[in-house]
């Protein structure tokens, strides 16, 4: 009997430490059809789905492969891009209506001035266009990329 108490605790313990080490954060997306879906995806696990992406965005909002991804500036606003403000958050969308990046965006139920939001719809366009969205700043993420496909 009191080796299946200690096996009980054990098992107890082993979930606890489980649930602690999985519970992912909740990212919602609307669907187009207005619905809520609720995915289980954390802002890490976003990124990972592209890992192209990670030193992409973190050029766009921060200049640098060396810097992680920025959504926001110290003051609380959504980063604007440096040289055309109209690129808006960590991964830089354009939110020129000539683009339709931020109609389509809506369209998907992605927010990109939000974090996940603006991640989710980069993941969205990556898998669309590949890296050519994010082609003027190329010189600063090109070798990281290259490295990480050619490993």
């Amino acid at each position: 009997m009191r080796h299946i108490e200690n096996l009980d605790t054990k098992v107890n313990i082993s979930l606890g430490i489980l649930i602690i080490l999985l519970v992912p954060a909740y990212f919602f997306i609307k669907t187009p059809n207005t619905t809520t879906k609720r995915l289980k995806v954390s802002h890490r696990e976003i990124l990972k789905l592209n890992r192209i992406l990670v030193p992409v965005c973190s050029c766009e909002s921060t200049g640098s492969v060396k810097r992680p991804p920025k959504q926001f500036n110290s003051d609380g606003s959504v980063i604007r891009g440096k040289i055309n403000k109209n690129d808006i958050g960590e991964c830089q969308i354009n939110i020129e209506k000539k683009y339709g990046h931020l109609q389509m965006a809506k369209k998907l139920g992605f927010d990109i001035y939000t974090k996940n939001g603006n991640i989710a719809y980069a993941n969205w366009l990556f898998k669309k266009y590949g890296t050519s969205p994010w082609k003027w700043s190329r010189p600063c993420w090109s070798s990281a990329v290259n490295q990480m496909t050619t490993k």
